[in-house]
Formats: structure tokens, C-alpha cells, sequence
């Protein structure tokens, strides 16, 4: 971790720290699209990964805004979330619905930590008046939420049809 003397650096180690995360996420969500069952849901993981694509470009963005190379500083954070979703895609008992369920779920703790870590950014840039460092990171941050809620309604489907299919189960 570089030196945090000021608002500055601590905002340049965010800002790291997401574009790793950023790239980390990249690399898993089209393993998540490959496992996932349901069709919408793998189009969820490839319009996450499109987005992905783009707040990475932002970043570089507002990277260059403030003069400075952009650079990946490891996210231990996003690691220990993604290695827990690497880990569930390996189970190998649950039902189609109940697998897409848990998936969503590992996706939405990364959605939990990009919306932790954007907010903070974006507060820091508004703090320094980096205008436009803080409206890129707004934007992402935005898009972030409106990203949970879709696979929040999303896990609302999936569960639900989990839930159907242990209860013919269980009546059979």
C-alpha cells in the first residue's frame, strides 16, 4: 500500500484498488455466465462484464484527469468474494435454480463492494474538488446500484423457482 499523508494518496489507493478489482471481476464473470443455468441470468453476467469493460475505461479516465498512470494495486477485498464464488460454482448437489440462486448471491457481494468502494471514491474527489473525477466515479457508482437491484429481482425469480422445485421434491 502506497503512503495515505493525504486525501489525495488515499483517493490514488482507491482508485487502484478498484481498478484491480475491476480487472479481477473481469476475469471471473465469464466463468460465472459458463456455469449459470438460466438464460436471463447469463445475459445479466454478460452485461456485467460489458459494464466492467467500461468503468475500467472510466477509471483510466479519471486516472488521467488527475495526472497520474493508471495502476492495479491488489484488491484482497474483491479476492477473498470472488474466491468464495469460485468455490460455490464447484458444488456440484444443488438443483439448476438453486445453483443460479447462490450465484447470484456471489455476484451481489460484488456488486456490495464496488458500490462501498465507488461511493468512497466518488466522496473523496468531491472532497478534493476533482470535479471530474467525482462525476466519472458518480456515474459508475450509479450504475452499480441500478446493476444490485436487477440481480436482486432476479434472485427473487431464481428463488422462487428453487423453492418450487424442493417442494415437488419433497411431496413426490
Amino acid at each position: 500500500m502506497q503512503n495515505l499523508a493525504s486525501l489525495h494518496t488515499l483517493l490514488l489507493h482507491e482508485l487502484h484498488d478498484l481498478y484491480d478489482a475491476e480487472y479481477q471481476i473481469a476475469d471471473v464473470l465469464p466463468k460465472m455466465r459458463d456455469a449459470a443455468h438460466a438464460e436471463d441470468l447469463k445475459k445479466a453476467f454478460d452485461d456485467h462484464l460489458n459494464q466492467t469493460e467500461e468503468q475500467t475505461r472510466r477509471l483510466e479516465e479519471a486516472f488521467a484527469a488527475l495526472g497520474e498512470p493508471p495502476m492495479r494495486e491488489h484488491c484482497p477485498g474483491i479476492s477473498g468474494i470472488l474466491q468464495e464464488g469460485k468455490e460455490m460454482m464447484e458444488e456440484q448437489d444443488a438443483t439448476p435454480d438453486a445453483f443460479d440462486t447462490a450465484l447470484i448471491a456471489s455476484a451481489r457481494r460484488v456488486e456490495h463492494y464496488e458500490m462501498a468502494g465507488y461511493s468512497s471514491a466518488w466522496r473523496l474527489a468531491q472532497t478534493l474538488q476533482y470535479h471530474q473525477v467525482a462525476d466519472l466515479l458518480n456515474e459508475t457508482r450509479k450504475e452499480e446500484n441500478i446493476t444490485d437491484k436487477k440481480l436482486a429481482k432476479l434472485a427473487t425469480k431464481t428463488a422462487h423457482l428453487a423453492k418450487g422445485d424442493i417442494a415437488s421434491r419433497v411431496s413426490s
